[in-house]
């Protein structure tokens, strides 16, 4: 599966895609990517990787200054935080997901998160 994914990436290249986006495992054991296999992917596919999964800045970062990825998404801190970037530059505290309102169900959970430094409605 691993050589396999490595050739589709140097295909996908080759045939101009725009960028590869990699879902990575996010449960709370879940292993980690190698970082061989990240080397080896970089080097069939160097364009544009992003990468999802239970990233926290820090993490996202080091992958970024490596050259092993170029972008780094984040869903569940999203939800939670309608101010992400805000916080993550200035290294503000992160509110908690509340993973029972996720997938619907009614509006809780989508639009009522605080933004950092205004009252909670």
């Amino acid at each position: 599966m691993v050589a396999t994914s490595l050739l589709a990436a140097e295909a996908l290249h080759r045939a101009g895609i725009a960028y590869l986006h990699l879902a990575e495992a996010d449960w709370d054991d879940a292993p980690l990517v190698p970082r061989d296999y990240r080397q080896a992917l970089r080097k069939r596919f160097p364009g544009t990787i992003i990468v999802a999964g239970r990233y926290t800045p820090e993490r996202g970062e080091a992958l970024i200054e490596q050259g092993l990825a170029d972008l780094v998404t984040f869903g569940r801190p999203f939800l939670a935080n309608p101010d992400l970037p805000r916080r993550i530059a200035e290294g503000l505290p992160l509110n908690t997901p509340d993973p029972k309102t996720f997938f619907g169900g009614g509006a809780a959970g989508y639009d009522d998160y605080p933004v950092y430094g205004v009252a909670a409605r």
